[in-house]
């Protein structure tokens, strides 16, 4: 499963992954609560999450992909949401009080994920802005 989780990343953003799991505090296993929860290394809750969260999947999609079931990938990636909140709450209330997360700092971060993706779809990345130079 993992495996599979890894694998739908590419090796330039999967390096990131074990980073990102820390910076968030996601736990080595995740269980989903309850006596019939789902239990997952939190890598895999973190791919599902980000991989929900970045393309519009069905979620038998997702269960094709990764071999777990519509219930148990609902369960973990609202895990992994309910776990983002509580840790990060006093942030996510207001992006205001956060000085480095500015609007223009926003739209470049938006645009280098952009711009990411259409090179990695093979489009060509023609577009400028104010804010961020074209690839």
């Amino acid at each position: 499963m993992l495996d599979v989780c890894l694998r739908v990343f590419t090796s330039k953003k999967r390096e990131h992954l074990p980073v990102l799991q820390g910076c968030l505090e996601i736990p080595t296993e995740v269980h989903t609560g309850g006596e019939n929860g789902y239990r997952v290394p939190g890598l895999t809750a973190l791919c599902l999450l980000l991989r929900r969260l970045s393309y519009p999947n069905r979620l038998g999609d997702l269960e094709r992909l990764f071999g777990i079931s519509k219930s148990g990938i609902s369960a973990i990636v609202m895990w992994a949401i309910d776990h983002i909140n509580g840790k990060f709450e006093n942030i996510l209330k207001d992006l205001r009080r956060v000085r480095w997360l500015n609007p223009q700092k926003l739209a470049v971060y938006a645009e280098v994920v952009t711009q990411d993706m259409m090179l990695e779809s093979g489009q060509d990345v023609g577009f400028s802005s104010k804010y961020a130079k074209s690839a």
